[in-house]
Order: C-alpha cells, then structure tokens, then sequence
C-alpha cells in the first residue's frame, strides 16, 4: 500500500467507517442487502470489469479499517457524490500509483477507477467542471465520491467551504509518460488542444453548457479561464477561486440505504428507518430489471447526511451511502 495511503489512516482515525464509491448501477447490483437474501453477497458477485491496457493498474479487492473496496472499470462510469480534498499533509508523498503527489496539480484519489484515468468533475453547486487526473486511492471517508488535490478544489470553487456536490465522469485512460501539471490533467507534454477564434491553447471540458478551460501558458501565474454565466466569463485567479461563494445550493442530498428486487422487502427496510428520518422507495429498471430503491431525505445539508450515514452505518446499515440527486 503506498506510503501517503498509510499516512491517511493515521490522519482518518476519527472518522467512524468507510464507504465503497461506485457508479449508480454497480451499487444498486451489488448494494449489500439488510434484508433481501436472494443474491449471493457483493464480493461473490464482483467481476472485474472491462479489460483495461497494459501498464495501467485497476488492482485486487483492497481493505481499509475493515471495509472492503473492489476496484473496476465501468467506461460508462457516471456517479453523484460529494467531493473532498487534501493538501499540504500528503504533498510530496506517493500515490497509489507510484506517482508524486503535488497538490498544485489536477489530480485525484478514487476507491475503484483505473489508475491512472482521466475523470470529469463537474461542481453541481456552481456549474464548474474540470478535468483531473486520477492516480490515487481514496477518500477513505463516509460519504465521498473523489479527493481532489487543492488545486482541483481551488479552481471547481469549494477549498474553503471543504467539500462539495459533485458528478464524476471517466473520460479516458490517462497518458502513462505525462503526469498532471497546474494547467492541465495531461501534462504539457499531450495536453489537448482546442482551438478557438480568440482564445490561446486550452484543455477544455463541457457539462450542461458550462465550461472551465485551464490555459497551458497563461499570461499570468496561477490564473484559469472560467466561461459560466454565474461567471461572466474572463479570467479568475485561484485566490478568487478559493472564496468564491456558491451560487446555490445544488440538488439535494438523499441517503440510500438498499435496493431490492423484491418491493416488500424495500418497504419493510423503510419501515426500520424512521427513526432516521423520512424515507422513500424509488423504481428504477437496469437491464429489464427493475429495482426499488430505499432512501433516507432530502437532507438539508452535507454535515447533517454526514451524521445520518455514520449513524446508520453504527446501527448495521453498512450498504449506505450518500446520493444526489440530478
């Protein structure tokens, strides 16, 4: 296990439980179930996904303070969350890939994509999106998706306020021979080039008409071209990216404790959970299947889904976990 991953369990020892971060649709297959007993257990069912090139790592089944994490390749992987994000504590240490990790660059920790991968994070709460590379594990939290290094945090709009709602997209496999740099996921050396009418070379990355584009030789340090109508468009230093309030407070928070093939056991799962809160069941159909799924909500804020997890995870519901809703 690499060494800043050892350094983050010490750091994480208050922090009651953990959580494995999947795609919508590898959760609701294989959710642990409190009450429907007709599958086999998660880790039974768990396949390793689609193949991925050589020289890239999606790794063994893994365990952090006594919580299981299975790495896997879902090309389509798409998933709602909340994300954290870690600096000075872990800057100059090794990821989970062997890489440096600089807190100054577009990276960022994942439980289960391939390492190294390029994902799209798109802040829900303000309209910023950004690509990072991924090519570390983690966070090893309740309750979060992704870690992103300060910089990512920075320019997404969320280091001061700590963390925030977001979306995680996989986009591609990572270059292997160009590591992360202040202006681009790539590196200099296979950044993306757009070009536009009057704009320099940038990586540029779309969600919802919304656009961050990070300039590869900006004319001044530390500055990053913001296109949002919140925005107004022009150029953004980090700083001011740093106490930029959030325009809103994004979708809401729900908690989603099991999904079942079986209605009558999600109702008599929600059944146990109001002490915790209202609930609801939710359909939803994957491959012909349809499942019911059974959520704690909305919440009104991400400390209050915070506590409601680590209780619900005390009281035996470790299949939990937070969800937002797009």
């Amino acid at each position: 296990m690499a060494r800043r991953i050892t350094g983050r369990l010490i750091a994480l020892t208050v922090v009651a439980g953990a959580l494995v971060g999947c795609a919508e649709t590898e959760f609701l297959i294989h959710a642990t179930k409190q009450l429907d007993r007709d599958e086999p257990p998660a880790a039974a069912r768990h396949d390793p996904g689609d193949p991925v090139p050589k020289g890239y790592k999606v790794g063994s089944a893994y365990e952090i303070a006594g919580v299981w994490y299975y790495p896997f390749h879902d090309p389509q992987y798409d998933e709602a969350g909340i994300a954290s994000w870690y600096g000075k504590q872990f800057h100059g240490l090794s990821t989970a890939n062997g890489e440096t990790f600089d807190m100054n660059t577009l990276t960022a920790a994942h439980k289960t994509l391939p390492l190294p991968s390029i994902a799209r994070v798109s802040n829900l709460e303000n309209g910023r999106s950004l690509i990072v590379r991924v090519n570390d594990r983690g966070p090893f939290v309740n309750g979060r998706v992704i870690d992103l290094s300060r910089r990512a945090a920075q320019l997404l709009g969320f280091q001061r306020k700590g963390t925030a709602k977001v979306r995680v997209e996989f986009v591609e496999f990572a270059p292997l021979n160009a590591f992360a740099t202040a202006d681009s996921a790539y590196g200099t050396a296979r950044a993306r080039r757009v070009q536009a009418a009057e704009a320099p070379t940038v990586d540029r990355v779309e969600s919802g008409g919304i656009s961050v584009e990070a300039v590869e030789k900006p004319a001044q340090a530390d500055i990053a071209v913001v296109d949002s109508p919140d925005d107004g468009g022009g150029l953004i230093s980090a700083q001011a990216a740093e106490i930029e309030p959030i325009a809103s407070a994004g979708p809401p928070i729900f908690i989603q404790v099991g999904a079942f093939a079986n209605e009558a056991n999600a109702a008599r799962l929600r059944g146990q959970l109001q002490r915790f809160g209202p609930s609801q069941i939710s359909k939803i159909v994957i491959d012909g299947r349809t499942l019911h799924r059974v959520r704690i909500g909305p919440l009104a804020s991400v400390q209050g889904a915070d506590e409601t997890l680590t209780l619900l995870i005390h009281e035996g519901f470790t299949g939990s976990r937070i969800y937002i809703a797009r």
